[in-house]
This record gives structure tokens, sequence and C-alpha cells, in this order.
């Protein structure tokens, strides 16, 4: 794919704290500086959320306006694509096609779980990176690697 784009790809740096992988330099710093940063508690559910940009992100999730309303029954969603998702439950479009084989999905989650589940071998092999994250933490090897 590089060949035909003819651009070079951003550098990636690795956190020598947990391992993630980082697009350019200033995004490392801003990583690193999250590692230090003090715990903050939820002041709604007071659940303990490694930092403050952290917490934002735990406010909108856990305890955001669910302002997004389908049109076919009550309920109403966080996300737009939440959402879609949903609706797609109703109408049973399906929304996402699996690299590897004809099956399709309603959601993202799914198709994620079948292309870990179903084509393991391929999914590492696209995707390196996260093969060295995941076997920090689930005994796998990455040969690929």
């Amino acid at each position: 794919m590089l060949e035909h784009s003819k651009t070079t790809p951003e550098p990636e740096e690795q956190c020598h704290i947990c391992g993630n992988w980082l697009k350019h330099q200033k995004g490392l710093r801003k990583h690193i500086a999250r590692h230090h940063d003090d715990f903050v508690d939820c002041p709604i559910c007071k659940k303990r959320i490694q930092n403050k940009q952290a917490l934002n992100g735990h406010m909108r999730s856990a305890h955001g306006e669910r302002t997004h309303q389908c049109t076919l029954c009550d309920k109403a969603f966080k996300t737009r694509l939440i959402l879609k998702e949903h609706i797609a439950s109703h109408t049973g479009v399906d929304l996402y096609k699996c690299q590897y084989c004809p099956k399709t999905f309603k959601s993202s989650a799914n198709l994620y779980s079948h292309r870990k589940k179903m084509h393991f071998d391929e999914w590492n092999r696209d995707y390196p990176k996260r093969c060295v994250k995941l076997a920090k933490t689930s005994n796998i090897e990455c040969t690929d690697v």
C-alpha cells in the first residue's frame, strides 16, 4: 500500500511503560505524562479513574446523556454509531463484512470478536503491534512481529 500511495508513514514510537505504539513524538510525550497523573474519583459513582483525561471519557461513556433516540422503539443511545447499530437489529441490515470470509455483522464489536476467534492467524499477521500488546496480557506467541 505504501508503494501505491507514494507517502512515507509517520514514524511510530513505543511507550516504555505500557508498550503502546504512538504515531509521533508529541503523542508519546502526552501519553507518558498520563502514566504520571494522579488518580481521581468520579464525582457520580466514586470509581477511581487513572487521570483527568480518563475521567472525561468515563463521564461521557458511563454518565453521558442518551440523546440519540431510536425511531422504531423507545430506546436512546449515547452515540450515533451505537444507534445506527441498534437500528440494524430492527431492519436486519448488516453494516460490517469480515475481510477474511463472506460473513457479515450488525455491530463492529461482533465483527471484531469474529475476526479474533475465527481468523486469529490472519488477524495476528495483519495487526502485529496489537499482537505485541496481546502477548503481554494473554500468553500468546507473536511469530510475525
